[in-house]
């Protein structure tokens, strides 16, 4: 009985390994082999994922590490065609929009872009945070 090697092909590819290694590996190993490596291949992906992650956040340059968990809200006047909900799931960032906060001291504007960033950062989403002195000068 020939294993299906689809599987591991599949995670091959997103590894950059040819489909015919896979091919040369699967030709006589047993179920629990394979088991192995597509367990040890997932793994790997899971730590490249993980990596990239935390390099995008460390590229960002954001000043504080904030999430969305007990910001006030209250301060916030947002325009019609964006919601909370679109600044949470980061859909504003998907569609590639900007976003400018403005106000003024103390009403948290850099812990909403933060919050933001690293939401968008935790799904895979590259950002670079700027404040306005760091564009004017």
């Amino acid at each position: 009985m020939t294993a299906d090697l689809q599987p591991l092909k599949n995670l091959a590819r997103r590894l950059m390994w040819s489909a015919a290694s896979i091919d040369r590996v699967g030709a006589g190993a047993d179920p629990a082999s394979l088991g192995f490596l597509a367990r040890a291949m997932e793994a790997e992906l899971e730590c490249r994922d993980e990596s990239r992650k935390a390099r995008y956040r460390r590229q960002a340059g954001f000043p504080v590490v904030k999430g969305f968990a007990g910001y006030d809200w209250s301060h916030v006047a947002l325009p019609p065609a964006l919601t909370r909900d679109d600044l949470e799931t980061c859909r504003s960032v998907e569609r590639g929009e900007n976003l400018v906060l403005l106000g003024p001291v103390g009403t948290g504007k850099t812990h909403l872009a933060a919050a933001v960033g690293h939401a968008a950062c935790a799904l895979g989403i590259p950002v670079r945070y700027f404040t306005v002195s760091d564009l004017v000068v």
